[in-house]
């Protein structure tokens, strides 16, 4: 619930995180990643930070990675 998951909800669920300083035990402590999900694989606990697919890159994962290019495909 609350957009969490694990055995005790201590952990947030895939595309959301919890920011630094929120309590594990804050009911809307998971919020929303700001990636692009389609083209990373989540985000990091605290900072929010995505963790962008092999041939993205950006704050949100809104480009392709060097080498690669038509976005959104990013051949």
């Amino acid at each position: 619930q609350h957009n969490t998951a694990g055995i005790n909800c201590e952990k947030c669920a895939k595309g959301y995180y919890r920011p630094y300083g929120v309590p594990v035990s804050a009911p809307d402590g998971c919020i929303p990643c700001s990636c692009n999900l389609e083209h990373a694989d989540g985000c990091e606990e605290g900072s929010g930070r995505c963790f962008c697919k092999q041939n993205f890159q950006g704050d949100h994962c809104e480009r392709c990675a060097d080498g690669f290019y038509g976005y959104p495909f990013c051949v």
